[in-house]
């Protein structure tokens, strides 16, 4: 189910109007903006469709529809922003559901933008060292991790000295379109870490398949990752590959599993 032509119109204008009355007035070009009507255009969407419709089909409609008109960019340019900013709206609904649901256990959900202010350790240990054959050089890789998960313990020092630790890292796609591999390679490379790897995606595409029918990016979903949730209501579930519900308490398990002496007290 879509919205009708007649509520997409309503949506349109409403939205246009949004844009007009923040101060100073939003265009498309403005920073920020493409991510801002990502988000105000899924509210208003939401606001029409049953609970247990996909909203985003009639949100990508309304974002390019707000591009054309207000850019001369091509239609493959405006694809590609739409990929951009759809995805970063993504990791942020996931990055604040984890926050609003388990902040008050102690456990946070941050951005790598983020990460700078829990000092320079954590994001050293999550970088990878690489190498330059040809010309021998070196460099340092950030892999694939758009979610932290963090937590704070009591650490082994004596007197004990609370730490920041990091137990999971998730991964966000709203779709693959054969990029799965780029996903697992990092889950494969970041192993020896300790922490646990997840993947989020919305499976717009329904491109898991099912269990007993799988797809390619299915197989390699679940071989390389410790577990995968999605948004997706008619997506087909297993014991790797389960709803985006269930993630808060897998969360709670992973960091038992990785900071047994973790504190799951709120954070000052």
């Amino acid at each position: 189910m879509s919205l009708t032509p007649h509520q997409l119109n309503q949506v349109f204008d409403e939205l246009v109007q949004r844009m007009q009355v923040q101060e100073p007035p939003l265009t498309f070009t403005s920073p920020g903006a493409p991510t801002w009507v990502v988000a105000n255009a899924l509210t208003l969407v939401q606001q029409r469709l049953p609970a247990s419709e996909d909203p985003l089909p009639d949100v990508e409609t309304l974002y390019k529809r707000v591009c054309q008109q207000q850019t001369a960019w091509t239609e493959n340019v405006i694809g590609q922003s739409w990929a951009a900013a759809s995805g970063s709206s993504f990791q942020g609904f996931v990055r604040g559901r984890l926050q609003d649901a388990l902040n008050a256990s102690g456990i946070r959900a941050v951005s790598a933008a983020q990460l700078a202010a829990y000092g320079p350790a954590i994001r050293s240990f999550l970088t990878l060292p690489a190498r330059r054959r040809c010309v021998q050089a070196s460099f340092e890789a950030w892999p694939d991790n758009d979610i932290m998960l963090l937590t704070r313990s009591e650490g082994t020092s004596a007197p004990p000295a609370t730490a920041v630790k990091v137990f999971g890292i998730l991964s966000c796609k709203t779709s693959f379109h054969a990029r799965e591999t780029e996903s697992c390679f990092w889950a494969l490379a970041t192993r020896d870490t300790g922490v646990r790897m997840g993947l989020v995606t919305q499976d717009r595409s329904r491109e898991l398949g099912s269990c007993q029918h799988p797809t390619k990016a299915r197989m390699l979903l679940e071989a390389y990752f410790d577990r995968v949730f999605v948004t997706n209501p008619h997506t087909s579930a297993c014991a790797q590959i389960r709803p985006f519900d269930e993630i808060y308490q897998e969360v709670r398990r992973w960091r038992l599993d990785v900071v047994p002496d973790a504190i799951d007290t709120p954070w000052p």
